[in-house]
């Protein structure tokens, strides 16, 4: 399984307001935008969509490194 994610305590725009990501249930609906989107015949609308499913990971180890500005940090925020 190639599944990617988010760390515990990301917000997502939910019908409801800002929900820590480890808080969204399948049913919540969430803001998203179709992968496949163009924006020419509205097809890339951002809209509430359903959770179809989710899943947690029980890794601890660094999901993504990002450089910025000559400096990196990783997906939770610390430099290095």
């Amino acid at each position: 399984m190639n599944n990617r994610g988010f760390v515990a305590g990301t917000l997502v725009h939910t019908d409801k307001g800002l929900v820590p990501i480890q808080d969204i249930k399948v049913g919540d609906l969430i803001l998203s935008k179709p992968v496949s989107s163009k924006s020419e015949d509205g097809s890339g609308d951002i809209e509430y969509k359903p959770v179809l499913s989710t899943f947690k990971s029980p890794s601890k180890k660094r999901i993504f490194k990002v450089e910025y500005f000559n400096e990196t940090a990783d997906a939770r925020g610390r430099k290095g």
